[in-house]
């Protein structure tokens, strides 16, 4: 989903200097939105400053600061609907990728899965309510909403996936796509839950590579490589259960 950059500088002093720099990808897509642990609209009640950073979210053994948000939530767009305030981590600062939250201010969050905290950052899509464009609000509204076997666009008219929704929870089979319209992933979900056999594909590149790598002699066009099954999953109740990859280094690489 979000691809995050962190340049170090290595000082006299032997301090670390950290910079963020953000490789976010095209225009946003329901296919992140559903990827997202939790999606929700929320008021900043509270932010406690430059709390240590667990080692497991930090390359660098903790030497980075963080910042514990405590949100109301107003509307839970993707996840667990059960709370009515959350816990956020975020980076101390914009170098270290942080949000600047304040107390009051509304704010549609995207977070990611930081192990057992949800993070979010300047790399995802979390805005103020007030900075939403209109193709961020339409996805949401209509996410939030009873749409059955919708075909869901980018702002750019590109197809992106299909699939139902009932209330912010997808349901039955879902299919996603690669910007070239091949299928990504396709697998069905229950009460808004990964269900049973998910199978994710390759890329038309990532496959071709694979291939002339292990076999270089193989005389093959890049054409030729739409459709190969990378990696299998299997799930109960959007417990992760069992995986398969069927490509090797695939997992590695997304």
């Amino acid at each position: 989903m979000y691809k995050i950059l962190i340049s170090v500088f290595l000082c006299l002093s032997a301090n670390v200097i950290m910079a963020c720099s953000c490789v976010m990808p095209g225009p946003i897509s329901v296919d992140e939105l559903i990827e997202s642990p939790l999606v929700f609209y929320g008021t900043v009640m509270s932010v406690d400053e430059e709390v240590p950073e667990k080692r497991g979210g930090n390359p660098f053994g903790g030497s980075l600061r963080n910042k514990k948000v405590q949100f109301k939530i107003s509307t839970v767009v993707f996840g667990d609907k059960s709370a009515d305030e959350v816990m956020v981590v975020t980076g101390a600062s914009s170098a270290s990728c942080g949000i600047n939250f304040i107390v009051g201010e509304e704010w549609i969050v995207w977070t990611y899965d930081g192990g057992d905290e949800l993070h979010t950052g300047i790399c995802t899509r979390s805005a103020r309510k007030e900075k939403m464009d209109k193709h961020h609000k339409n996805l949401v509204s209509d996410f939030l909403k009873h749409k059955k076997n919708k075909k869901w666009c980018d702002k750019d008219k590109n197809h992106n996936a299909e699939g139902s929704v009932m209330e912010g929870k997808p349901y039955g089979k879902w299919i996603v796509f690669y910007d070239t319209g091949d299928v990504k992933y396709t697998g069905a979900y229950k009460d808004g839950k990964k269900h049973g056999l998910w199978k994710y594909n390759a890329s038309r590149e990532d496959a071709y590579r694979w291939v002339h790598d292990s076999y270089p002699a193989e005389n093959t066009k890049l054409e030729e490589y739409v459709g190969v099954t990378a990696m299998i999953r299997r799930f109960d109740n959007g417990i992760l259960v069992e995986e398969k990859e069927v490509i090797k280094g695939y997992g590695r690489r997304h």
